[in-house]
């Protein structure tokens, strides 16, 4: 026996994300072989949904029973805030004809104030240390 259906449900939903960024670098060149560049830089994110409601009559609902129909809780998965600053500074010397010896580090930290599927929140140090050439 099939249950058939008894009918359908919808609902307009909106989802809102604003994202501000502030972002400032610059480079110095204090000598002719040496090029020095710093930046720095900070993004905060948020996104909200409104609360989905169906307006279902529960004579409906009611024969419905292999189906789940809550969503009171769907809102709360696109509630987000997150914040990162990060920051960088990178030193670049000619050591020969076409050859550069260049030392980069970047922080970056961030910090997730409303965790949903895991916490985000952290920091992380890169540095590089290598060799530019050009034939």
């Amino acid at each position: 026996m099939t249950r058939g259906q008894f009918g359908s449900a919808s609902d307009s939903v909106t989802d809102r994300g604003h994202d501000r960024i502030f972002s400032l670098g610059g480079q110095w060149k204090p000598a002719s072989r040496v090029q020095l560049a710093a930046d720095v830089s900070y993004v905060r994110s948020d996104e909200s949904m409104d609360r989905i409601t169906f307006n279902v009559p529960a004579e409906v609902l009611a024969k419905l029973v292999d189906s789940i129909y809550d969503l009171t809780e769907a809102h709360t998965y696109s509630d987000l805030k997150l914040a990162r600053w990060e920051a960088g500074l990178e030193a670049t010397a000619q050591l020969g004809r076409g050859v550069h010896g260049v030392f980069s580090y970047r922080l970056s930290k961030v910090s997730d104030d409303k965790p949903y599927v895991a916490d985000l929140s952290g920091k992380l140090d890169v540095v590089q240390l290598g060799l530019r050439w050009t034939l």
